[in-house]
C-alpha cells in the first residue's frame, strides 16, 4: 500500500491491490490517510494470521492421519 498527495486535487490518496486490482481512496488530511493504511495493514495481517492457524490445523490432522495408518501396517 501507499500514502501519497495528490497535488492537483490536494487530497492523500491510498493505493493498494485487491483481488489484482489496483484500487485507491482519497481522503482530506494525512491522519486520515495514514489510519486508513494502518487499518487496511492490520486487516490483512490478522487475515494472513487466520490462514496460517487453519493451515496449522489442517497440518496436525494430516500427521495424526499418517501416524493412525502406520500404526496399522504390518512391521
Amino acid at each position: 500500500m501507499s500514502v501519497q498527495l495528490d497535488l492537483a486535487r490536494n487530497r492523500w490518496v491510498v493505493r493498494w491491490y485487491e483481488s489484482g486490482r489496483q484500487r485507491s481512496r482519497r481522503f482530506p488530511d494525512e491522519e486520515a490517510a495514514r489510519r486508513f493504511d494502518a487499518d487496511c495493514a492490520s486487516a490483512k495481517a490478522l487475515a494472513r494470521e487466520a490462514t496460517t492457524a487453519d493451515l496449522a490445523r489442517e497440518l496436525m490432522l494430516l500427521r495424526a492421519r499418517v501416524n493412525e495408518v502406520e500404526r496399522h501396517l504390518p512391521a
